[in-house]
């Protein structure tokens, strides 16, 4: 269950590898997007400043998807990271996306959020700044 900034809703997830978009502002709560299949169930989840879209990573598989949870559409490609995902978390502009696992500190430059479908995620790799952790 992640709850979203600054807005009354949550994601929940469940044992069958799908993620839902939930509106708690009412007296009962209500689906507010369909349900998501993943490939694997996140464990880390950052929001998109809008709290429409996620970035959701997978800590053992390393991998890292982009969703608009409303609905249900993927923002961009999965990707594969080469390490765990230790930490995951989105700058509040929406610009920056940052992975920690257990020596590294990976940040890339991203799209700013849309609700149509942006590419591939992570072109920018190239872009990307690397740090120690020490």
């Amino acid at each position: 269950l992640y709850a979203c900034p600054g807005r009354e809703t949550v994601l929940i997830t469940t044992p069958a590898k799908n993620m839902q978009l939930w509106d708690l502002s009412g007296s009962t709560p209500e689906v507010a997007g369909p349900l998501i299949p993943m490939r694997y169930l996140p464990d880390r989840i950052a929001w998109t400043p809008d709290g429409r879209g996620v970035v959701a990573g997978n800590f053992l598989q390393g991998q890292l998807t982009f969703w608009n949870v409303e609905f249900g559409i993927p923002l961009a490609p999965s990707f594969q990271m080469m390490s765990l995902i230790g930490s995951l978390a989105m700058h509040p502009s929406g610009e920056l996306v940052a992975v920690v696992d257990e020596e590294t500190l990976r940040c890339w430059r991203l799209p700013k959020p849309r609700m149509e479908p942006i590419g591939d995620l992570l072109a920018g790799l190239a872009d990307s700044v690397v740090a120690r952790v020490a």
